[in-house]
């Protein structure tokens, strides 16, 4: 596989936006997208805090410089969770069937003062 760049801000407030992007020099075109944290590592996928599918991933492609990126929205919705430490990893699918986890690591959900959005 190619080389991929893995942009997170691994500190997240509480209930604000993110975005994970990843890009690579090779094509994903096809490929399935799945993101997964969990505060409690024996929780089942379907038990998660968060998960993003492939249909939330927002993919793109630049031909002339033969970069592909993806960008999983962590949305204030999904961050809007008990602060604290969270496992958490992208999965990928490519066309051809094989699996591939891509990154893995510690998302922090810190808490904030401002709790309004208007």
């Amino acid at each position: 596989m190619g080389k991929f760049t893995f942009e997170l801000n691994k500190s997240v407030i509480q209930g604000d936006d993110r975005v994970i992007k990843m890009i690579f020099d090779v094509s994903i075109d096809g490929w399935e997208v799945f993101y997964t944290a969990k505060k409690n590592f024996s929780k089942t996928d379907e038990e998660a805090d968060i998960t993003v599918n492939t249909a939330d991933v927002l993919f793109s492609s630049t031909d002339a410089t033969f970069i592909d990126t993806f960008e999983i929205p962590l949305t204030s919705e999904k961050t809007n969770i008990e602060p604290g430490d969270y496992l958490h990893d992208i999965k990928v699918i490519k066309t051809n069937g094989v699996v591939n986890t891509l990154a893995e690591g510690t998302l922090i959900i810190e808490s904030h003062q401002t709790k309004r959005k208007s």
